[in-house]
């Protein structure tokens, strides 16, 4: 499967980018999103469980156009399906976590919270990441909708931003048109909640006219 992703960086800088994840990696990263280390069988078993409760969704000739399966008319459950497309969401964001900001571990923001003492209430991100000397959040979200809007993706870039667990950085990431050609916005939301403007930033710049305008 290959991922269309629109990627905004630590330095608020945009680009385009696809990244490949076989079969098994899908099933992987759907499995143990979130769970850090688990024992070699529970490892497995997970993964089995996953694909057999979700076969009708992960046709191998359809994962190889870059797309996920869905049931036949006759057994299409759309409460299913969402969380199926859910759980796309947070796999690919564990995939995309470690792929392109380097966590080595994922554990789900809650347990996190609970083994710090922290009561669970307020709004938070899905997973607490660990790197080689920092640590950061991602909130993870998957749709079948073929578009993400700026609003609903400032929505997500702020519940990665919320959250009592100190962190370096956090992440948006937002799979969507799961069942067409799929595709992820991972946004870095670091100052970029902030509307620009306009009007103050022509006025700062005006005290150095080399710097170009907005």
């Amino acid at each position: 499967m290959n991922i269309e992703i629109e990627y905004i960086d630590q330095n608020s800088i945009l680009s385009s980018r696809s990244e490949d994840i076989s079969n098994f990696a899908i099933l992987k990263h759907l499995a143990i999103a979130g769970q850090w280390y688990l024992p070699a069988l529970k490892y497995y078993t997970r993964i089995i469980g996953i694909f057999l409760h979700y076969v009708e969704y992960l046709d191998r000739t359809t994962l190889n156009s870059s797309k996920f399966s869905l049931p036949p008319t006759i057994r299409r459950d759309p409460t299913e399906t969402g969380q199926f497309s859910n759980l796309v969401g947070k796999g690919i964001g564990d995939f995309l976590s470690k792929r392109l900001s380097g966590a080595k571990v994922t554990h789900n923001y809650e347990a996190a919270m609970i083994l710090q003492g922290i009561p669970l209430s307020g709004s938070r991100p899905d997973l607490y990441c660990i790197g080689e000397a920092f640590q950061f959040a991602v909130e993870a979200k998957g749709f079948s909708a073929a578009n993400v809007s700026a609003r609903e993706m400032l929505r997500h870039k702020n519940q990665a931003n919320s959250g009592p667990l100190p962190v370096n950085f956090c992440v948006a990431s937002v799979s969507y048109n799961l069942y067409t050609q799929v595709k992820c916005n991972y946004h870095d939301p670091f100052d970029r909640n902030v509307e620009l403007n306009v009007t103050i930033n022509r006025e700062l710049n005006s005290v150095h006219p080399e710097t170009p305008m907005p």
